[in-house]
């Protein structure tokens, strides 16, 4: 009878064991985020404007023989464009030339991004932009346009849009006389350094309460 209780016993201790390691396995299927869709949501965050990483250069203005992106709701998830896969110019697109000859006016320009790479992918948020000259550098607000991805073939680009609130060189206050313009595309941490080829002289409008220098996410052209 001893022998008995003593075998039931045993028994009964190696059920909970198993059973205690079959909850610690689901417990930890339950907490992998591999396939987490918010986590895997954020390659299509808005981009920052403090991107850090390989820094590239374009030439401005080098628009001819781009074919322009598709706006999509991108239901296909199509890959996000890597850094590594992009060119950069300014130019083009829906804001080709700013007027910096007229004082306190807010003009735009544009920023765009080719597909260099030989698969397609897609872009969705803000750009980061910097205007920087001997003065300092200002970092451009966003919009609060919605933003759609893009897709991008190899060979085609995105643009966006940004505007600045132009100043008089001669006043000297608050103002930057651009030389570059470092911008980092949504969804990557490259960030490319390219002459300002405009001239004139732009107000900071980093601190402004409503500022009129803004930057809108990229859309197809």
């Amino acid at each position: 009878m001893r022998e008995l209780l003593r075998t039931r016993a045993v028994r009964g201790a190696a059920a909970v064991l198993v059973a205690g390691a079959l909850t610690g396995t689901v417990t930890a299927c339950g907490d992998a985020t591999a396939d987490d869709p918010a986590k895997n949501a954020s390659s299509w965050e808005q981009g920052s404007g403090s991107g850090s990483g390989d820094t590239g250069s374009a030439a401005s203005g080098q628009t001819t023989g781009n074919a322009k992106g598709t706006q999509t709701g991108n239901g296909g998830r199509t890959p996000t464009c890597s850094g590594s896969d992009l060119a950069a110019g300014l130019g083009g697109g829906r804001a080709a030339t700013p007027d910096m000859d007229t004082p306190d006016e807010v003009t735009r320009a544009a920023v765009w991004f080719k597909n260099t790479g030989s698969t397609t992918c897609a872009l969705k948020g803000f750009p980061g932009i910097r205007i920087s000259g001997p003065e300092g550098s200002d970092d451009l607000r966003r919009t609060a346009r919605h933003a759609r991805p893009v897709t991008l073939g190899p060979g085609e680009r995105a643009t966006a849009v940004f505007s600045l609130l132009t100043g008089d060189k001669d006043s000297g206050e608050n103002l930057i006389t651009p030389e570059k313009v470092a911008t980092t595309p949504p969804g990557t941490t490259r960030t490319f350094d390219l002459k300002w080829p405009y001239g004139g002289a732009v107000q900071v409008q980093s601190t402004a309460t409503t500022p009129a220098a803004t930057v809108e996410p990229v859309g197809a052209g």
